[in-house]
């Protein structure tokens, strides 16, 4: 038999050491690799951190019930109102005396500050002022000082966007606001609490109290000229002082004879920040304590708990638990369930009261915008509470969606209104409902 040939096996020389260093090289690059997902992932701002300065603004007015879109150039910071829920002088006024105390006490060495009044992206009124004289008037807690100081001009123009690009006047980024006011202890379940909310919440019901009424049309009057009649009257007191007259009277001869309703409730709304901005003596000052809960905004804390995982889930953060997201997760409250039968009223109740079906059980219908039309009927909407005290009505045992509060909660302006969630993600809504 012929003697085979042994085969060297031993790797040729420098093999072993290019396949240890090969095994380095990819070990390396995956340390790296999950180093950038991780710097990646931490670099995104943890929206329990302090808040920037835009971000204080806009929560100061949303815990007045306002929403708001801030933003600071050099020299000048601005703010957009959310005009929609000023129907009355006192809202106007409310509505600029927070934002320039918000303004105030976020940006303390501001050269000048400036509030647009605006709704749907239309510019009701755009007031500017002095920074330093506007600071002394909110340290004296002086409306009238704040008075003298603006320089206004009514507006009637379309705006293509708001002050900077933040999701402001939008229903999940004031969720957020709110979230974040919560884990930092200055709203509650019921509006904000402490005692410049308490101060403040007296001082808008005295300015309501005192504010001027409006009379109603006369025999053959609309409420459209009423309220054309209202801005007229407010130029004519006002002299030089309201500028932007013109403009806003070709706006009004644009909507001509016959008005939408929508057109309507803009001009009523003009015609009440026009009475505001006259110069006459304002109905309270909501300055100073503004300012305060301004801080208080800046420079409270927020650590772990329950409420800043609600903060991460509310800002679509990739931190937040699942247990802040899936109804499934949260704890069952079964003498809460709605039903036909059940004694209580609860938000679910009200919400098939007002905009289910009249059938047994009531049928509450939506449009998703993955699944396009879609409807719910079940006996009984199951009760869930989140470890935040958040309350959840599930459409059914197991149903995909679920009813939640979304309201309103300021100390000058409040509206009840229900949201429907994704019973897997309760932080995308799916539709409103206002239970007023």
């Amino acid at each position: 038999m012929d003697e085979v040939d042994e085969v060297d096996e031993t790797p040729p020389r420098g093999a072993s050491w290019r396949r240890g260093a090969g095994a380095v090289a990819l070990l390396a690059l995956l340390v790296v690799g999950f180093a950038l997902m991780h710097a990646l992932r931490e670099s995104r701002p943890d929206p329990i951190a302090p808040s920037a300065p835009v971000e204080v603004v806009e929560r100061t007015l949303r815990l007045a019930g306002l929403d708001a879109a801030a933003e600071a150039q050099p020299g000048t910071a601005t703010v957009d109102v959310d005009a929609s829920r000023l129907g009355s002088v006192a809202d106007a006024e409310i509505a600029y005396q927070t934002a320039f105390a918000a303004l105030a006490s976020t940006w303390p060495r501001t050269d000048a500050y400036v509030v647009r009044l605006a709704r749907d992206g239309f510019v009701l009124a755009e007031v500017k002022a002095d920074g330093a004289s506007v600071r002394e008037a909110v340290v004296a807690d002086d409306a009238t000082a704040l008075v003298a100081l603006l320089e206004p001009r009514l507006r009637a123009v379309a705006c293509e966007q708001t002050a900077n690009d933040t999701p402001a006047f939008d229903a999940s980024y004031a969720r957020y606001l709110d979230a974040k006011n919560r884990a930092a202890g200055l709203l509650g379940q019921e509006g904000p609490e402490g005692e410049h909310a308490e101060r403040l919440i007296e001082t808008v019901e005295a300015m309501r109290r005192d504010a001027p009424g409006v009379r109603a049309p006369r025999r053959g009057e609309t409420a459209f000229d009423l309220h054309v009649t209202r801005i007229e009257a407010a130029l004519a007191a006002a002299g030089d002082r309201l500028a932007g007259a013109q403009e806003v009277r070709r706006w009004l001869d644009s909507l001509g004879t016959d008005p939408t309703r929508e057109e309507v409730a803009l001009v009523r709304q003009a015609a009440a920040v026009a009475e505001a901005l006259v110069g006459g003596p304002p109905l309270g000052s909501l300055l100073a304590d503004t300012a305060e809960i301004a801080q208080q905004a800046a420079f409270t804390r927020i650590g772990p708990s329950a409420y800043a995982e609600a903060v991460r889930a509310a800002a679509r953060d990739p931190r937040a638990p699942s247990s802040a997201l899936e109804i499934a997760s949260f704890e069952r409250v079964p003498e809460l369930d709605a039903s036909p039968v059940s004694p209580q009223v609860t938000l679910a109740t009200r919400v098939l009261e007002r905009h289910g079906t009249a059938a047994v059980p009531s049928a509450l219908a939506w449009d998703d915008p993955d699944a396009g039309p879609s409807v719910v009927a079940p006996d009984v909407w199951p009760a869930y509470r989140r470890a935040d005290g958040a309350l959840y009505w599930r459409a059914g045992d197991g149903g995909p969606v679920a009813l939640t509060d979304h309201s309103v909660r300021g100390w000058a302006f409040a509206a009840d209104i229900a949201a429907l969630v994704d019973a897997a993600d309760v932080e995308r809504v799916l539709a409103v409902y206002p239970v007023e």
